[in-house]
């Protein structure tokens, strides 16, 4: 079980995570926004950069938010991210430039977030986090397409059991 401290970033729930430094090859320590409404795990750019990862050759990919459809955005395979003690292994991340709003520069989404059983406890500012996995996928051995952390499936009936009509 882990257990990270919770930090109130202008009301966003934030935790210490940390990321794979290819240039120092070691972990570096990182505040993440927590967002279930986040579908991908999101880094800005200059953060990755600084990390030695090369974005020249990224992909392109499709992602959507409250009032838009279809923002096209760059996702990378990043090395390693570690949460607490425990390494998750290679994982997908969008990424663009985050300069501009006022958070964190990594925003953990629910790429990861859905792998784990999840304790919120706001009166001691904790949250319990139980791994729902049992093995590290290197990142030589990820596929976007078939890893717990890359792409994943969303139930097409939410979206159409989950309207609202007026009436």
């Amino acid at each position: 079980m882990i257990e990270l401290e919770m930090v109130f970033f202008l009301g966003n729930l934030c935790v210490n995570i940390e990321i794979w430094d290819k240039n120092q090859k070691r972990f570096r320590e990182t505040a993440a926004l927590f967002d279930t409404g986040a579908h991908t795990t999101h880094i800005d750019t200059n953060a990755l950069e600084r990390l030695g990862y090369c974005l020249d050759d990224a992909e392109k990919g499709y992602v959507s938010t409250i009032g838009s459809r279809n923002i096209e955005i760059n996702n990378t395979v990043i090395d390693n991210i570690k949460i607490g003690d425990l390494e998750l292994g290679s994982a997908l991340v969008n990424f663009s430039e985050l300069s501009d709003i006022n958070s964190p520069a990594v925003i953990l989404g629910m790429n990861i977030i859905k792998e784990f059983n999840i304790e919120l406890d706001f009166k001691n500012n904790v949250i319990y986090m139980k791994p729902n996995f049992d093995s590290v996928v290197p990142v030589e051995n990820f596929n976007k397409s078939s890893s717990r952390f890359g792409l994943w499936a969303v139930n097409p009936e939410c979206s159409e059991k989950g309207s609202i009509e007026k009436r």
